[in-house]
């Protein structure tokens, strides 16, 4: 049987026969211990992004079915732990069957995932970071979490108190860090979070994302030469920085520097394919040669099919109306305009409620 942390609380108020609120994650697994069964699918879920984060590798996630259990990283791994419980012999060549099936239950189980704050639920998120705050005024993970929704609705003030909070407990987190330069590139207070970043790699010199973060600084400062060396450098460190890929694009692109503006978007769809704005970019190139139409259009298709659909999407609608307006096919050109106004309605449905 497969328990997860989540079960530990409501387990630990079984066995004190102390009634388990109806807000509690998980489920007991109390009746396991005597050897009784228990109404809960034998799966669970998985995930790091701490290698991504601090090291630049890849994120990790894992999900076990019965005895399988399947890892979802740029090497997959898949075990059989009935027979081996020291996952010793990775079997995701020789049983692609089971491989596939366990990769497409993780790539749904992330999608209908109810994550607020990927939902726009700022105010809801806010809530529930808040009250777990309060039970837990200490815990750096809270801290950080409740300071990137602050920032997401531009409560800068309060994300500041408690990103300068968690630098207290760590000085060199990449990811407090970017929330500070993000938020003083918005209030433009350039100085005080070169000196945070500097500072951060006079402590650990192969700090993650640092050399990224200050180029952002210069860019926004009004020197994007500095800003392109710094985004240059960050990516001679950590090779699989997507950001540090697309910022370098959009530096020689502003500087006019197209010979290998394409190189970097390119780079960073292999890097992260998720992030649909690169895609619409290359295209736009593309279509002003009329040789690489059809791979302009591919790059577009592509865009427009990664979900969540967002404000880039509409830049990928508008590429392909212009392109079927030129090629002279109505059909194409009356479909893109209906989704475009069906995603616009969409966005503006959001936004107004977020208000």
């Amino acid at each position: 049987m497969i328990v997860e942390h989540v079960d530990l609380v409501p387990t630990i108020l079984e066995s004190l026969a102390i009634p388990i609120p109806g807000s509690c994650q998980g489920t007991s697994f109390l009746s396991l211990i005597f050897d009784q069964k228990r109404d809960k699918p034998n799966i669970a879920y998985s995930e790091t992004y701490y290698p991504r984060r601090h090291f630049g590798w890849s994120d990790l996630k894992t999900y076990y079915s019965e005895n399988w259990k399947y890892i979802q990283a740029p090497t997959e791994e898949l075990y059989d732990l009935s027979q081996d419980r020291s996952e010793t012999r990775n079997l995701a060549s020789l049983r692609s069957q089971e491989k596939e099936m366990l990769k497409g239950r993780v790539q749904e189980f992330i999608k209908v995932m109810e994550c607020l704050p990927r939902m726009e639920r700022y105010d809801a998120a806010i809530e529930e970071a808040e009250k777990f705050l309060k039970a837990y005024p200490s815990d750096y993970t809270l801290l950080k979490k409740l300071a990137s929704l602050y920032y997401a609705q531009k409560r800068y003030d309060q994300a500041l108190d408690l990103l300068k909070t968690a630098l207290q407990v760590d000085e060199t987190d990449s990811e407090v860090l970017r929330l500070i330069v993000e938020i003083s590139i918005s209030l433009r207070e350039f100085e005080s979070s070169r000196i945070r970043v500097e500072r951060a790699l006079q402590i650990n010199p192969r700090i993650n994302n640092a050399y990224f973060l200050l180029g952002q600084i210069e860019s926004a400062s009004g020197n994007p030469q500095k800003a392109i060396d710094l985004f240059m450098e960050e990516l001679v460190r950590n090779p699989q920085n997507s950001q540090a890929a697309f910022y370098l694009g959009e530096g020689l692109r502003l500087a006019g520097d197209f010979s290998a503006v394409i190189l970097y978007y390119r780079k960073t769809i292999e890097l992260d394919p998720e992030f649909n704005l690169p895609y619409f970019i290359i295209a736009k190139y593309l279509a002003m040669d009329n040789v690489q139409i059809p791979e302009a259009i591919r790059l577009c298709e592509q865009g427009i099919s990664i979900e969540p659909k967002n404000q880039y999407t509409l830049l990928g609608y508008s590429l392909l109306l212009q392109i079927y307006s030129q090629l002279g096919d109505s059909e194409k050109v009356a479909f893109y305009i209906f989704q475009a106004r069906k995603l616009q309605a969409l966005l503006n449905y959001r936004k107004a409620d977020l208000r």
